[in-house]
């Protein structure tokens, strides 16, 4: 049966899975939604994933929801004998410790600035939203002063996270790097790795979109 990847070009979560799944040498089979004519809240994709949100993973018919809950599998089940999968508690807990941190404050940050842009239909950022976005990368910058990555010496499952995340923030609220030094170095060190390729089309489709919806970009 494989590995099903239910996808929208241009989502973050989407990202941060690809990148993940690339970094483990894990091959998708990706299947495109329509969140245009929401095929996302079809009957059928709904029976896969009741939030009707992207990504779902269905692996060979166990089924996965929430980028954070495959991006945890994925690790666990094929990033035995990597970095990306410490036997550490200690260091296990600080990757889960970011993830929450990505999920409840970073994600959710980026996507009240990008939220009103595509769904409610205007054409410029909530300065209010803006600063809010900004204020995640000083937090960031403290974190990445004092490890090469966020939760420690080696690359895992959360910097992929936040580096989705990012790379969507990115797009219209550059990380400056006289202002953010340290998460400037990280963001382009995950630039780096090869894994990146697997991110740059979902990349391009969200700045396309940006250009269409703002009246400045």
């Amino acid at each position: 049966m494989g590995k099903k990847l239910y996808i929208t070009w241009g989502s973050p979560p989407v990202n941060a899975v690809l990148m993940a799944a690339k970094a483990l040498s894990i091959d998708l089979d990706l299947h495109e939604l329509d969140l245009s004519q929401q095929e996302n809240l079809s009957e059928w994709y709904l029976k896969i994933n009741p939030t009707g949100t992207v990504p779902a993973l269905d692996d060979e018919g166990f089924i996965v929801w929430d980028s954070h809950a495959i991006l945890m599998y994925l690790q666990k089940k094929y990033g035995n004998g990597t970095d990306i999968q410490p036997k550490d508690p200690q260091k296990q807990t600080r990757i889960l410790q970011f993830l929450n941190f990505d999920c409840g404050m970073l994600f959710r940050r980026m996507s009240d600035c990008l939220r009103p842009i595509f769904y409610e239909g205007h054409t410029n950022f909530d300065p209010k939203a803006l600063d809010r976005a900004k204020s995640s990368y000083a937090i960031l910058d403290r974190i990445l002063k004092e490890d090469n990555f966020v939760a420690g010496d080696n690359l895992t499952i959360a910097d992929i996270s936040i580096f989705a995340t990012m790379i969507a923030q990115n797009a219209f609220l550059p990380i400056e790097e006289h202002e953010f030094p340290s998460l400037r170095k990280w963001y382009s060190q995950l630039k780096s790795f090869d894994f990146y390729d697997a991110a740059l089309k979902g990349e391009v489709t969200l700045k396309d979109g940006l250009k269409t919806k703002l009246k400045h970009y």
